[in-house]
């Protein structure tokens, strides 16, 4: 009896250590940085976290989860919990979609974590202070709802369920892509339903718990909004950004020149000779049409109507719809690992705000590579090209494999590996505006997406014993 509770608790030692060194690796560009990465943004977040008010152009629950996360102290809290619930999504899709224990699951889980952090930027997003990572959280948490969710026990379903509406509601990008697997999901099963052929075997009460969880997550956001503010809505903001995206793929330069009479009636018609080139400069340059006509709040009616007039034009729709296509072919091709990774220095947002509200951080954020600008520029276009070629090559093998996989739970794993892409380019590139980081932060899935196939056609008995073999020190005697 000592024996079998001396080989119970290593074995559960075992799983400990693996979950520890798992997420601590998912934070090892952190820890060479000497600080959790800074965006322009984190400045946001940290700031309206600690005050308790919704930012103009941002979601509350990342400013709440960095408050809380921080445990009012630091910064490393934060992105050490990123790294935890990464790794406990990655270990429970893991453990049930193959049937593991836990101490093989929590292995492999480690080997995963190893191999996506040498070929992935996914650790530069994992130590970030920006809510990136939580994409990556919802595209697991899909996959354990349509693959392992009849396999959980009900405390492992009620975590996963409240993780996954938390991760939702970081970003409106993630709600707009829950909202379109939502109706992939419904196509999908009424097409199952009326071929009396449900192939993936959805219960009625699995379905209606997917369901609500995908709408309580999708609507976490406004929810959270109105019970803050009063106001039940996903942004404050929304008509900028779509402004921005109007100035920069030229629509708007368009709707002035083809319909003037209508369009002097609005302030902005004024500038429509200076407008920027780009949605950067619209939205954050101090010369911008933007802060002479309004600015985020104020311009809220007429920056509506002017959008509303551009829908309302045959020939504006359809270059809305072209422009939505491009915008979303150009999001699904442009990566940049370690985007707007500058240093912040003591002018700059992050650097107050952590200096106010953080300050026993300070000091080590002055001492971090990025505040010194360590980081090289060419090591980093190195890491690019990299990551780009493993990114596409991978991509390529995951379309070749669509057409030799016979197992119909493989398909649909790397399907909605495939869409979860394209949605993500839609939500950021096609609906808002472009920037590097979106498509960056889950090219991740594609090789992790191989790396299941790979142990789904090997013998998964072989692989269970080697793993046994490595994870048992002892035998019972």
């Amino acid at each position: 009896m000592t024996q079998i509770f001396l080989f119970k608790l290593a074995n559960k030692i075992k799983v400990f250590f693996f979950h520890i060194i798992g997420s601590f690796l998912l934070n090892g560009i952190g820890f060479y940085n000497k600080f959790p990465l800074i965006y322009s943004d984190s400045s946001t977040y940290i700031h309206y976290g600690f005050i308790g008010q919704i930012p103009v152009d941002k979601p509350w629950l990342y400013c709440w989860f960095v408050r809380h996360s921080s445990l009012a102290t630091s910064l490393w809290f934060t992105i050490i919990f990123q790294g935890i619930i990464l790794n406990y999504f990655i270990y429970i899709f893991i453990k049930h979609f193959f049937l593991l224990s836990f101490s093989k699951a929590a292995f492999i889980t480690l080997i995963i974590n190893i191999i996506l952090i040498t070929i992935t930027p996914i650790g530069i997003y994992v130590s970030q202070i920006m809510p990136d990572i939580f994409i990556s959280i919802t595209f697991l948490g899909i996959l354990i709802f349509i693959f392992c969710f009849n396999k959980l026990v009900l405390t492992t379903k009620l975590i996963i369920s409240l993780l996954f509406i938390f991760s939702v509601g970081m970003h409106i990008s993630n709600a707009v892509v829950v909202i379109l697997f939502s109706i992939g999901l419904i196509i999908y099963v009424l097409y199952t339903y009326l071929r009396k052929n449900n192939l993936m075997s959805f219960s009625r009460q699995t379905l209606i718990w997917i369901f609500s969880i995908f709408l309580l997550s999708a609507l976490s956001s406004p929810i959270v909004n109105y019970f803050k503010s009063g106001h039940f809505q996903f942004s404050q903001t929304s008509h900028v950004i779509l402004m921005a995206r109007m100035v920069e793929n030229g629509i708007l330069t368009e709707y002035f020149n083809q319909y003037p009479e209508e369009s002097r009636l609005f302030r902005l018609y004024e500038y429509r000779d200076s407008l920027p080139t780009n949605s950067g400069d619209f939205l954050w340059s101090a010369r911008s049409p933007l802060y002479k006509t309004g600015s985020w709040v104020d311009s809220k009616k007429e920056y509506e109507q002017i959008i509303s007039n551009t829908y309302n034009k045959s020939p504006l729709v359809k270059l809305h719809l072209v422009e939505f296509i491009k915008a979303t072919v150009k999001q699904l091709v442009i990566h940049d690992a370690g985007s707007g990774l500058q240093p912040y220095r003591e002018d700059s947002g992050p650097y107050f705000s952590i200096k106010l509200h953080l300050p026993y951080d300070i000091h080590e954020f002055q001492l971090s590579h990025q505040f010194y600008n360590l980081f090289s520029l060419a090591e980093l276009e190195n890491r690019n090209k990299t990551i780009s070629y493993y990114y596409y090559l991978s991509l390529i093998v995951l379309l070749i494999s669509l057409l030799v996989i016979k197992r119909h739970d493989l398909s649909v794993l790397v399907w909605l590996a495939i869409l979860f892409l394209v949605f993500n380019a839609i939500a950021c590139g096609g609906i808002s505006v472009i920037d590097n980081r979106y498509q960056n932060r889950i090219i991740w899935i594609i090789p992790f997406t191989l790396l299941i196939l790979l142990m789904s056609v090997i013998d998964i008995e072989k692989l269970k014993n080697r793993i046994n073999s490595i994870l048992t020190t002892s035998n019972i005697s």
